[in-house]
């Protein structure tokens, strides 16, 4: 399901508004996740602005902010299913 938004507007999104989606969050430590948007937007609030959540967001290991931030509808990667199917994930680069 490709989002036709820009960066822009997905930044610029509330949490309500883009709940299917994941966010990918990689650091520089090495560390890298995937996060819901739908569970952020139920432990932060629906009306939060993604903007003000990638400005929060904190490596759990180093505690440094995460040098790459991505919104996606891929928590995978883009692995193969189990029966084999492959297709390219949606992203979109929030950060840098």
């Amino acid at each position: 399901m490709a989002d036709k938004r820009s960066r822009a507007e997905l930044l610029d999104a509330r949490l309500d508004e883009v709940e299917p989606y994941w966010l990918e969050i990689r650091c520089a430590c090495g560390v890298g996740t995937f996060y819901p948007l739908r569970l952020l937007a139920r432990e932060r609030g629906e009306q939060v602005r993604v903007k003000d959540v990638v400005r929060r967001l904190r490596c759990r290991t180093c505690v440094k902010a995460p040098t790459t931030v991505g919104i996606t509808d891929d928590a995978t990667g883009g692995a193969p299913s189990l029966v084999g199917d492959r297709r390219a994930p949606w992203k979109v680069d929030l950060l840098p």
